[in-house]
């Protein structure tokens, strides 16, 4: 008796929720996990006896997938966990800030383009960052401290080639450089990769605006 029936992936999705207070650091992690799985019968033309080539069904090319993390911010910086997403995982150092409210920065991480204004040649890792404010006085967040990549950083993923040196992109739009036109391209070249791992990736020091897309590419561009 031939087999009639053939399974179809779908896209995982993975949802991280972390806050971190200033004085000190609470980790609450929910990860949600859906796998679903649909079946498809396949048809043979008339007079044909079934075969493997005849119960194969074209299959649909899996979504990219992306993963998120909300984070409250300290004012003091300190490094934040990224999600692990298609294998990718890792931290980057977030500088001091001032802000008349609470800030809280939301990442979603992929390995497919999520809407950079430019993607640089190379690139297997995309960041972007959305920062809101409980203040309403608040309409631009200031970053400050080093652009020097932080010892405590490191991206590790599947596509990170040994012996590669990679660049931090930085995309941040300010008042003066309007989204539609163009951005502030901030480049960060980090040492040659070791096994799977990219190391000293900060987040640089520099304003950005609250509610807009910002960006950070790990790619090989230099």
């Amino acid at each position: 008796m031939g087999l009639a029936v053939d399974g179809v992936e779908r896209p995982i999705r993975c949802i991280y929720e972390v806050s971190m207070q200033a004085s000190s650091i609470s980790w609450f992690r929910a990860a949600t996990v859906v796998v679903a799985a649909g079946l498809c019968a396949c048809s043979n033309a008339a007079g044909l006896m079934p075969s493997a080539q005849s119960r194969l069904a074209q299959l649909p090319a899996a979504a990219a997938r992306s993963c998120h993390v909300t984070k409250t911010l300290s004012p003091s910086g300190g490094l934040l966990t990224l999600p692990t997403c298609s294998g990718f995982s890792g931290k980057i150092w977030m500088p001091t800030f001032h802000a008349n409210g609470t800030v809280t920065a939301k990442l979603t991480v992929s390995t497919s383009n999520l809407g950079a204004y430019k993607n640089p040649k190379g690139t297997i890792y995309y960041m972007q960052w959305a920062f809101t404010s409980s203040s309403t006085s608040d309409t631009e967040i200031g970053f400050y401290g080093t652009q020097v990549p932080h010892t405590g950083c490191r991206i590790t993923g599947p596509s990170v080639k040994p012996g590669t040196v990679y660049s931090g992109d930085f995309e941040v739009p300010t008042p003066n450089h309007p989204i539609k036109h163009t951005k502030i391209g901030i480049s960060v070249t980090l040492k040659p990769a070791v096994g799977h791992s990219a190391l000293g990736l900060p987040f640089v020091g520099t304003p950005v605006l609250v509610g807009v897309k910002n960006y950070v590419l790990l790619s090989t561009s230099t």
